[in-house]
């Protein structure tokens, strides 16, 4: 049984929404829609002066085929200026819409929990804000303004054919029904499969993510060939699903093109009839069949647009659900600001696990006081990061609280925190652009002079000036042109240039050789 509820309210909800990136392009939007409906005039207007010439041509007045053929240019030209404005305008409306989502949904990761990260594969993300934001865009610019054309058309082209001659109308209107059908039966199936499809495409990102930062572990580890193995599973799924979802809208077409020109035959042999009794001119005869193949298209664009917005609302779930923090939580902060901490530092019956399965710090109690360097001492997997990330406020405490200065760290918000400690980890991570670029994002108003003051602290001047391009080197990929002092050591002079109350060292002379770990805790 087929339900005649095309679209569920969420959907309707979720269509709407996506449109509101459109508002404060609406301008762009209009010109885009006023230019496609002059489209249509134009593909109306030319059918009419193409039987008119013929119809001349039949009766040799060739004054009148001449006048028709200037008008036919004259169309033309206006046509393809109009065109180009509608062109030109889709891609400003839809570049605006990519920037605008990606924009939106990039600061919402950026504000995710780290639970969602310790969970969630990257190349979800890395889908999410590339492949789906596409298909939205493309929808709300081109899609959606040819939908409304084409329905526009279908309309105008309705009363034009039954104005023409109404018993070949009705024959065209005969195919209606059986493309609703078709609208309804491929639908959910296509929703369904273009599913799969998004998860599949995610697994692939994330393969390829990881595939690429861990390549030293892959060669050294002999794991090419059962790396090669899961990259060539994971594509040869999207494949096969790719072509069945081709095959399920190949097939919608095909059967929507059979009905179309079954009709097209039908009415082509009723007008060659009706010319011949004298019920209908050549001229009006040749301007139907090229209205009721120009309505028969739109017809059928009406129905594969079915294929495509069913694709589109499940990348819309997939946006909105990413930027609502539907599907992913966000962290969570006090409003309380205070904008210099002394950092005195309190745990009271501290309790945390990442799983809930296993505790990894349990009614931990201790006092740090300001200005004082401590240590904390223990072995692997005891829980020593576990106290910084959750001083750094990246998890939540399962029971207990944390307090500096004497306020729970719950109550404080993002900027106190954040603004007032500083972390040097094990691993430390630079960003691959310059080194004056990377200290620049640890203290975005340092001067010159502050930067290459804090690197001499650290001892790492030196060899930043003996570089060709010195502090407008570029860090590789992964830090490749850094050894792991150095890295130490930059780190170092990120937290000088930061200036916190509260700097975090998380072993950050563990990986490091005798002369580096002296030359770091000469720094520290």
């Amino acid at each position: 049984m087929i339900k005649s509820k095309v679209f569920s309210k969420k959907d309707m909800r979720l269509l709407k929404r996506s449109f509101s990136y459109v508002t404060k392009y609406k301008s762009r939007f209009f010109i885009l829609l006023f230019s496609m409906i002059l489209i249509i005039v134009f593909g109306i207007v030319q059918p009419l002066l193409w039987g008119k010439i013929i119809q001349d041509l039949s009766e040799k007045n060739y004054k009148s085929i001449f006048t028709n053929l200037v008008y036919v240019l004259l169309v033309y030209l206006f046509q393809s200026f109009i065109s180009f404005i509608k062109g030109y305008n889709e891609s400003i409306l839809n570049n605006n819409i990519v920037y605008d989502l990606k924009s939106d949904m990039y600061i919402k990761i950026l504000n995710f929990s780290m639970n969602v990260f310790d969970k969630v594969q990257v190349g979800e993300f890395i889908s999410r804000l590339q492949g789906d934001v596409s298909v939205l865009a493309n929808i709300v610019t081109s899609q959606s303004v040819n939908i409304i054309i084409n329905i526009m058309k279908v309309i105008i082209l309705c009363i034009v054919i039954f104005k023409i001659n109404i018993t070949l109308s009705l024959i065209v209107l005969a195919t209606f029904p059986l493309m609703y059908i078709l609208f309804l039966v491929f639908g959910k199936k296509l929703r369904k499969e273009n599913n799969s499809f998004k998860k599949l495409n995610d697994k692939y990102f994330s393969i390829v993510q990881q595939s690429l930062l861990g390549i030293k572990h892959i060669k050294t580890y002999k794991m090419k060939e059962s790396n090669y193995k899961a990259f060539i599973n994971n594509i040869s799924e999207i494949k096969t699903k790719d072509i069945y979802i081709s095959l399920l809208q190949n097939i919608s077409q095909v059967i929507s093109q059979i009905v179309s020109y079954l009709n097209n035959i039908i009415v082509i042999g009723m007008g060659i009839y009706f010319v011949s009794k004298e019920k209908l001119s050549i001229q009006y005869f040749i301007a139907f069949i090229s209205y009721s193949g120009q309505f028969s298209s739109s017809l059928m664009m009406i129905t594969q647009f079915n294929s495509q917005i069913q694709q589109v609302l499940v990348s819309l779930e997939r946006i909105f659900g990413l930027i609502d923090n539907s599907d992913f939580p966000a962290e969570l902060f006090g409003d309380k600001e205070v904008e210099k901490l002394k950092g005195n530092i309190e745990f009271k019956d501290v309790s945390f696990s990442y799983d809930k399965d296993m505790e990894i710090l349990k009614g931990i109690s201790f006092k740090i006081s300001n200005n004082k360097f401590t240590a904390i001492v223990g072995k692997n997997g005891s829980g020593k990061t576990t106290i910084f990330n959750l001083l750094l406020g990246l998890y939540k405490v399962t029971s207990g609280e944390i307090l500096i200065d004497g306020i729970n760290i719950n109550d404080l918000n993002e900027k106190s925190i954040r603004n007032n400690i500083s972390v040097v980890n094990q691993q430390q991570f630079l960003f691959n652009m310059s080194i004056k670029e990377n200290l620049k994002l640890a203290a975005p108003n340092a001067s010159v002079e502050e930067m290459e003051e804090a690197c001499k602290i650290v001892s790492i001047h030196d060899y930043i000036m003996s570089l060709e391009e010195k502090y407008d080197t570029t860090i590789d990929e992964n830090s490749s042109n850094l050894s792991g002092g150095q890295k130490q050591r930059l780190a170092l002079a990120m937290c000088i240039l930061r200036n916190t109350p509260i700097i975090l060292l998380d072993e950050p002379t563990s990986a490091l050789d005798n002369e580096s770990e002296n030359v770091v805790n000469t720094a520290i």
